[in-house]
């Protein structure tokens, strides 16, 4: 691994370590998203409006997404996980307004949590044996109207023939 060279479409580097490159990979999804963000509310809000957009993040697992938003200025970031133990973790970060606890597509939506945000996003949460398709749902359910589902997936998921029994091409078609 020590010469070889992982191309993404953020940076070019020699992997020193697997830490290095699982580290990369990781990485490079919350930050898709993070840019994704910032351009759809630089160009969707007016002046500095943006930075008063509330944001979910679905699946908040290291806060990378919100550590990245919050490096460019937003404040209403809020975030969802699993576990007692991983909210424990995200609010250590101090990063997120609010942590909500439950499990996404199958506990439904926190009442507080329903079209109350610009923008909701999930960053290697959706995939095989990953959130269910139903998660979309909760998704849309968290949005305000006008807003954005901004999310990462592999394509393999998104091919009817081919969704690897995740079916998330039927839910995002709805």
């Amino acid at each position: 691994l020590e010469d070889t060279v992982y191309y993404d479409s953020f940076n070019t580097r020699v992997a020193e370590s697997f830490e290095d490159v699982r580290e990369a990979v990781s990485l490079n999804e919350p930050k898709m998203c993070a840019q994704a963000i910032i351009e759809v509310l630089s160009k969707d809000t007016s002046g500095d409006h943006y930075f008063d957009a509330k944001v979910l993040d679905f699946g908040a697992g290291n806060a990378h997404i919100g550590k990245l938003l919050k490096e460019q200025g937003l404040t209403e970031l809020y975030a969802q996980c699993g576990t007692a133990s991983k909210k424990q973790s995200l609010e250590r970060k101090g990063i997120y307004k609010d942590i909500e606890t439950f499990i996404v597509g199958k506990q439904g939506l926190p009442k507080s949590y329903r079209r109350a945000f610009d923008v909701v996003t999930c960053a290697g949460g959706l995939g095989t044996n990953l959130l269910p398709a139903k998660s979309f749902d909760d998704m849309i359910n968290a949005l305000r109207p006008g807003g954005y589902a901004i999310f990462t997936v592999s394509q393999k998921h998104l091919k009817r023939e081919d969704s690897f029994g995740m079916n998330y091409y039927e839910s995002i078609d709805r």
